[in-house]
C-alpha cells in the first residue's frame, strides 16, 4: 500500500464542524480531497438489567432530516478529554439512568474516507432511573 502524504490544507469553514480541503501527494500525483473534522464521540449500547431490555433514544438528526432511533452518544468535549466520563454523562442526560457498569467494546472510524470522527463504543448496564432523560426512550427486548 502506498502512503499518502498531505502537502497542504485549507480550512473552508469552521463552525460546529470544520471542513478542510487537503492537497495530497499520491504516487507523485497531487490530489484534492475534502475532510470534515468532527472529533471524538463516545457511544453506548445501554442495557436495563431490571427490565431485560436495551434502551434506544429518539432524536432529530440534521444529516438524515428526521428523528432517528439510536444508541446513546455524545461528543467528547470535557476538560479531561475522557470518553468514559462523556458516555456516563450522556447516558444519564439522554435516558435518565445512572450507569451501574461500563465496559469498553471497541474504537472505530465510521466514515474514514472523508471524516476524522473516532467513536469509542461502550456497553453500559443501568438499573434505576434517577432523572427524566431528554431523549424519547424505546426499549428493545434482548
Amino acid at each position: 500500500m502506498h502512503p499518502m502524504n498531505i502537502k497542504g490544507e485549507e480550512i473552508l469553514h469552521k463552525g460546529f464542524y470544520t471542513f478542510k480541503k487537503l492537497l495530497v501527494d499520491y504516487k507523485g500525483e497531487t490530489l484534492e480531497r475534502e475532510q470534515i473534522d468532527i472529533g471524538r464521540v463516545a457511544a453506548a449500547l445501554v442495557y436495563n438489567t431490571q427490565r431485560n431490555t436495551y434502551l434506544l433514544v429518539k432524536q432529530y438528526r440534521f444529516g438524515a432530516g428526521q428523528p432517528l432511533q439510536e444508541i446513546v452518544a455524545g461528543m467528547v468535549d470535557n476538560r479531561q478529554n475522557d470518553p468514559q466520563q462523556t458516555i456516563r454523562k450522556e447516558v444519564e442526560e439522554e435516558t435518565g439512568y445512572r450507569v451501574d457498569r461500563l465496559e469498553q467494546l471497541m474504537d472505530f472510524y465510521p466514515s474514514p474516507g472523508a471524516s476524522t470522527e473516532k467513536v469509542y463504543l461502550y456497553y453500559a448496564e443501568v438499573s434505576q432511573k434517577t432523572a427524566e432523560g431528554v431523549g424519547l426512550i424505546r426499549s428493545m427486548k434482548r
